[in-house]
């Protein structure tokens, strides 16, 4: 049912970026590339499985090390259905657990998508990191995979490691290190079963979302100019832009960015009456710890209230202006998540 060609795939593309020299100009390796990034991504709903995964993340809180670690259950059909379930809480948390199951209900289609560091974009792969490592055989799960690491090179030296099954193309483990080497997220399949799962109630989107590309279109989709961050994290990219409408009928600009790895993003939407709305807080993200927030450019505009916290490692900042709402979410420094809101805070 599934090709071997990813093994030869994996190792024909990563072997030129393993030596000593660049393999932006070895044609031959960036189409490799670009199939094992297609065969990573479409694994990923293409691959009838269910399994149990561990999932962690790591963070400081106040200079304290903090640790949030829960066991899922996954589900996929083969043919785009999905579901993630919460199976245990492995951690002490703070906030009450039937919130946070009910949360994680509500976050499954985000975190299936965007949660976990897998190869996204071949281009952005190849200006953003270096091989430090690959070839290993490592068994997750009763499967053997295949182990790379790799280290960004742009901004702070972000590591990934990941173990691959050659035959499915699954990520079957994934860990992300901070510049520090320090663990920070970890994903890793405890049980795996290949072919169709039991019968399982599929997940289905709260949020209503159409992608288009920046322009008139967009604009008249949303009913406003979409405006975007002038600043972005070091070495991420514009990937797609898009109209969401959210399970309260509210339509949201959503900018995807990434590094080739990781994602971030910006909504943001008019205001309307925003203070009449619950705002964002620590109890949402489920007891998973509040960040501080200091302004780092220009002060913030009168009347704007910010709420920054953490979900699973990814952290959230949602800006309260008087004229729009606007948030930035993704696996970055807080720092960066900042610049991204400030640069689009109007002016005198």
């Amino acid at each position: 049912m599934y090709s071997l060609r990813r093994t030869a795939l994996l190792f024909l593309t990563l072997l030129p970026l393993g030596c000593g020299f660049s393999a932006e100009g070895d044609a031959q390796a960036k189409a490799a590339l670009q199939k094992v990034v297609q065969d990573i991504g479409t694994a990923r709903l293409g691959v009838a499985h269910s399994g149990v995964r561990r999932v962690e993340a790591h963070w400081e809180q106040d200079g304290a090390p903090t640790s949030f670690v829960y066991r899922e259950a996954v589900d996929v059909d083969g043919s785009g259905g999905y579901d993630l379930r919460t199976l245990a809480v492995l951690t002490p948390m703070s906030a009450d657990l039937g919130e946070f199951l009910l949360q994680q209900d509500l976050r499954a289609g985000f975190f299936h998508r965007y949660r976990d560091a897998f190869p996204r974009d071949p281009e952005l792969l190849l200006s953003n990191y270096e091989l430090l490592s690959y070839g290993d055989s490592i068994a997750v799960a009763g499967r053997d995979g295949v182990h790379f690491a790799l280290r960004r090179t742009v901004g702070a030296p972000i590591r990934h490691d990941l173990v691959v099954d050659p035959v499915t193309g699954l990520v079957l483990h994934a860990s992300t290190f901070d510049e520090l080497g320090k663990l920070t997220a970890r994903v890793e399949y405890e049980t795996l079963q290949l072919g169709p799962p039991p019968p399982f109630q599929r997940h289905i989107a709260s949020n209503d979302e159409l992608v288009l590309p920046l322009g008139p279109e967009l604009d008249a989709a949303l009913g406003f100019a979409a405006e975007l961050p002038g600043l972005l994290p070091d070495g991420y990219q514009l990937l797609e832009t898009a109209r969401i409408v959210d399970a309260l009928s509210r339509t949201w600009l959503k900018a995807t960015y990434s590094d080739g790895m990781d994602v971030a993003f910006y909504l943001s939407r008019p205001a309307t009456n925003l203070t009449a709305e619950a705002p964002l807080t620590g109890s949402a993200a489920a007891g998973l710890g509040t960040v501080s927030w200091t302004p780092r450019g220009e002060p913030a505009p009168q009347q704007t209230t910010l709420h920054v916290f953490r979900a699973a490692g990814i952290q959230v900042l949602d800006a309260r202006l008087p004229d729009r709402q606007t948030i930035a979410v993704g696996r970055v420094p807080s720092d960066d998540l900042q610049w991204m809101i400030e640069s689009v805070w109007p002016r005198d």
